[in-house]
């Protein structure tokens, strides 16, 4: 709820992205964190910017936190709908 506060409190939007690289080593890690091979491109995929209203009450940021995920989670799903059209 982090950022979803701070953005309440500034005015600023949250801006969000995904990097996707074309190839990569993925760790052993619970969330599989990928490091990207020598030379490999990476597509950067902007997310919607998420608006926070000053007046959003506390009990409302799940739903802010909610569209945030969504919209970077779409973002990551273009990512990789790239490098599929790149390969065919």
């Amino acid at each position: 709820m982090g950022p979803i506060k701070l953005a309440q409190m500034t005015g600023a939007p949250i801006g969000a992205f995904h990097l996707e690289p074309e190839h990569a080593w993925v760790m052993g890690s619970w969330d599989k964190f990928l490091v990207p091979k020598p030379f490999t491109r990476i597509c950067v995929s902007w997310a919607q910017w998420t608006h926070v209203p000053a007046d959003l009450p506390a009990a409302d940021f799940e739903s802010k936190r909610a569209e945030l995920n969504a919209a970077i989670e779409r973002a990551r799903l273009r990512s990789l709908d790239y490098f599929k059209k790149a390969r065919a």
